[in-house]
């Protein structure tokens, strides 16, 4: 059991997307706040089982908190994301893991909405070798409850859980392990299940 315990006990570096035009929708809508709940329920239950975590948050700035255990990082922790804001950054150009805290092999959890160009950038971090889980807020599902239920919309939804699902596939076909997170849901029950998963 000790074992087992010691095989689990890992380096995770968690990374919460912020940039606003994958968080941000019509009428002042913003799915940025459940990304934030989610790292605030995953780097709990991580440094609740004895892991070394780190965060960053890519946003309206990019601020990283060093890996740490126990209470007192979780508080740094909690501190940073109650900190976080969306910023103005397209994409993950300037995404870059310090190897110094993070090496290869290390695991690493984005919480993004997602956007197809971000295929490349979390592509080439599993050819580094890191471990790479997505926990992926859908945002094809919450915009369309904000839109109500004409034709035009149901069209356009079905269209974009279409273009979602082929990022979705070809996330996991690059060996990204990938949880799809409908935000109406609590996401307790989700982030059990994909942490209980193996990496």
């Amino acid at each position: 059991s000790n074992e087992y315990e010691q095989e689990r006990v890992s380096d995770v570096g968690i990374v919460l997307d912020g940039r606003r035009r994958v968080n941000e929708f019509g009428h002042g809508r913003s799915i940025f706040e459940d990304s934030v709940l989610a790292a605030v329920a995953v780097s709990s239950a991580l440094l609740s089982e004895g892991n070394r975590v780190g965060v960053f948050i890519y946003g309206k700035r990019l601020k990283w908190t060093s890996p740490g255990y126990g209470k007192r990082q979780r508080e740094r922790i909690m501190q940073d994301l109650a900190l976080a804001q969306i910023g103005e950054t397209e994409n993950f150009d300037s995404l870059i893991i310090p190897r110094m805290l993070f090496p290869p092999k290390s695991q690493l959890i984005l919480i993004s909405p997602l956007r197809t160009g971000d295929l490349s950038v979390l592509a080439q971090l599993r050819v580094m070798g890191y471990q790479l889980m997505v926990i992926s807020p859908d945002p094809v599902s919450f915009e369309a409850r904000g839109l109500g239920d004409r034709p035009a919309v149901k069209l356009a939804a079905r269209i974009a859980r279409l273009e979602r699902e082929v990022l979705l596939r070809s996330l996991r076909r690059a060996g990204i392990h990938v949880v799809n997170w409908d935000v109406a849901l609590p996401f307790d029950q989700e982030a059990r299940a994909a942490l209980s998963r193996p990496s």
